[in-house]
């Protein structure tokens, strides 16, 4: 609990230094490599919980905002049977960036985009949040850190899980 309190502590200072918002010459504070494995082991309990209780299909409404694209108004619902993803929305600018950054739209690949982020130093991880019971990412940044003057890059992804329901199988009560 205390490496989790301190571990907060240091990404609010890290935040704090890198004045909120990144832009493309923003300098991000490196994790450090006991940060860095108790996010990764945070992780790995979070994933264990949810392969034990990934539902066959389920609904999401996954925000995904970047300094790379402009954000939606509105987050697009998804359903998600299997591996396979079918939007909700009938909303041309959803469905082109659904399609564009499927990476964001499940949560097997949100954990797949932690664990990459979490692997490469230039990649700091912050506000990271798991659901207790289904070990869910509810939320996270990341922040690429520029390596020279002129930062083709960096960057910044925000994510949260703003929407999350059980599809009971066909039959079920």
């Amino acid at each position: 609990m205390m490496q989790r309190i301190a571990f907060s502590i240091i990404i609010a200072c890290a935040l704090s230094l890198s004045g909120g918002a990144a832009s493309a010459q923003t300098l991000v504070p490196a994790i450090d490599s006991v940060s860095r494995a108790i996010l990764r082991d945070s992780l790995f309990h979070a994933r264990e919980r949810w392969k034990s209780t990934r539902p066959m299909a389920y609904r999401a409404r996954i925000e995904m905002r970047c300094e790379c694209a402009r954000p939606l108004d509105n987050a697009p619902w998804v359903l998600v049977r299997g591996d396979s993803i079918l939007l909700e929305s009938v909303r041309a600018d959803q469905r082109a960036l659904v399609a564009n950054r499927p990476q964001y739209y499940t949560i097997e690949r949100l954990f797949t985009v932690l664990e990459t982020s979490l692997a490469d130093t230039l990649v700091s991880v912050a506000d990271l949040r798991f659901d207790s019971q289904m070990g869910i990412p509810l939320s996270f940044t990341t922040r690429r850190r520029c390596v020279s003057r002129v930062c083709s890059t960096g960057g910044w992804v925000d994510v949260r899980v703003l929407g999350f329901e059980v599809i009971p199988p066909p039959g079920a009560p």
